[in-house]
């Protein structure tokens, strides 16, 4: 099975990336971008826009195993390098995060993307999907109104659209590093910080408060400068007050 055409074929435009990135032209987002069916066919390792799929994204063994435990399956299953998606057809709209049994695993959906299966990626990984049906309609759609995606046992998290402040989590998992990294970059760039004051932010913030943290290496400078480097845009709830020995 070819997968990205089988994506193209659904109606879902997939496009290329490296190393999990969006490979688009200049000045296009991975949003807007289109290819044609030759083009999805040729993929080597490419991204799929969520939307009408959903994702259920594990990147530890311990997660792993609870996903496997709690969250309803789905055939279509895919080995990532850290872990497993679980695509699901989604109605309406749903947390990003499910909070439960002190775990914090990724349900992705609307506005994200996940490397698609069939992917070889330049570092060697591989995104190997199960043997499945590739019949879309023995997806299940995930019951999203009759799951409890959050139970309390995950500590706090950042308020948005509250009209209260903005404060990192004493305590982040590995699901949840990306959102609250950002919301802790995008708040002090939204306060008027210069980039080196923000980047020693979330390197204390990322070392100190994230179980475990992102890897000190280029690719955190490079998810830095990516995230550094979007456009402004109005940010929802107030930028925190920072003291920096509290990291």
């Amino acid at each position: 099975m070819n997968a990205p055409l089988w994506f193209h074929d659904l109606g879902v435009r997939v496009f290329p990336t490296v190393n999990k990135v969006p490979a688009v032209p200049k000045g296009t987002s991975w949003k807007d971008y289109r290819c044609s069916r030759a083009e999805a066919g040729r993929l080597r390792e490419y991204g799929v826009p969520l939307g009408l799929l959903a994702v259920v994204d594990t990147d530890a063994l311990d997660v792993e195993a609870w996903v496997a435990a709690h969250v309803p399956d789905s055939p279509f299953r895919a080995t990532t390098g850290r872990g497993r998606h679980r695509y699901y057809r989604l109605v309406g709209d749903a947390p990003h995060f499910i909070h439960r049994d002190g775990h914090t695993v990724e349900f992705r959906h609307r506005g994200q993307y996940v490397v698609g299966p069939g992917s070889v990626r330049p570092d060697g990984v591989v995104y190997t999907a199960d043997a499945w049906s590739w019949n879309v309609h023995d997806i299940p759609f995930f019951p999203v109104h009759d799951y409890g995606f959050d139970d309390g046992s995950c500590g706090r998290f950042s308020t948005a659209g509250t009209g209260e402040p903005y404060a990192f989590p004493d305590v982040v998992r590995a699901g949840r590093r990306h959102d609250e990294l950002f919301r802790l970059l995008r708040s002090c760039k939204g306060k008027g910080w210069d980039r080196d004051d923000t980047r020693q932010l979330v390197t204390l913030a990322n070392e100190n408060r994230c179980d475990p943290p992102l890897a000190e290496d280029r690719t955190f400078e490079q998810w830095f400068s990516r995230q550094w480097n979007k456009p402004d845009r109005p940010f929802e709830a107030d930028p925190f007050a920072v003291n920096l020995e509290a990291f």
